[in-house]
């Protein structure tokens, strides 16, 4: 049936099957200081194989036939990694999405290895800086270009899409979400947790974030951010410890 989405993960770790679980979740205040305290340890402590399938991306492994826009690498689809200086990027639908409902559109945007490691790296909303903004604009054009291109009796218009970038994210290795404007998670494809992705405390417009680096290059490393916090959640004891 259309409505049956069913989702299998091989090898499934326990990260796997806490994020599937039904858990309380809290909203809890990560200063600047609890983050260099408390998350960047919990972050260098991810084994590297987490996001083997990252590079399995990256590298054209995984996924290259499913790919909309690709210039990672001097390999790159598009040639353009060179020219633009910021190690490229991916776009490729999620797994989430069943690729044929309008509704449940889900592509992910996956940034190259070497703008993760260069100049302090990008692993995630924290870390970015002013100098990531012409690879945040490149991201934010190329996906409005490219995703009505490829799905045009889904998307009229690039206005009906949402750009996010999640914090806390499910994985330290910066990727923007792209969904439809009218996506809640609850079909096509929605996957475990349903539309917790777009809800305050979790997802961050693009367009917002680039509008605080333009504001202030430093805005991330210096704010103080509210996050959705599941009880599960590896990080849930050590930040509610450091509210107190």
């Amino acid at each position: 049936a259309d409505d049956l989405y069913i989702k299998t993960i091989h090898p499934c770790t326990l990260a796997h099957i806490r994020s599937a679980l039904p858990s309380t979740t809290h909203i809890l205040r990560e200063t600047a200081a609890t983050y260099r305290s408390v998350v960047e340890p919990y972050i260098a402590s991810i084994p590297a194989s987490r996001t083997a399938w990252v590079r399995d991306i990256l590298s054209g492994k995984a996924e290259a036939d499913d790919a909309l826009f690709s210039d990672v690498g001097a390999n790159g689809e598009n040639g353009a990694a060179s020219a633009n200086d910021d190690g490229g990027f991916v776009v490729v639908p999620d797994i989430k999405w069943d690729q044929r409902t309008a509704r449940g559109l889900y592509v992910q945007v996956i940034v190259g290895e070497a703008a993760v490691v260069r100049r302090g790296g990008a692993r995630c909303l924290r870390d970015l800086r002013a100098h990531h903004l012409p690879l945040l604009r490149r991201i934010r054009a190329t996906v409005m270009d490219v995703v009505p291109k490829r799905y045009p009796s889904m998307v009229a218009a690039p206005t009906q899409l949402r750009l996010l970038v999640h914090y806390l994210p499910s994985y330290y290795h910066l990727h923007v979400h792209v969904v439809h404007a009218d996506y809640d998670g609850s079909g096509g494809g929605g996957g475990a947790g349903g539309g917790g992705g777009l809800l305050a405390g979790r997802a961050h417009l693009l367009d917002d974030v680039i509008a605080h680096l333009e504001m202030d290059g430093d805005w991330y490393a210096k704010a103080d951010l509210f996050v959705a916090v599941p009880e599960s959640h590896d990080l849930f004891r050590p930040l509610m410890e450091a509210e107190r």
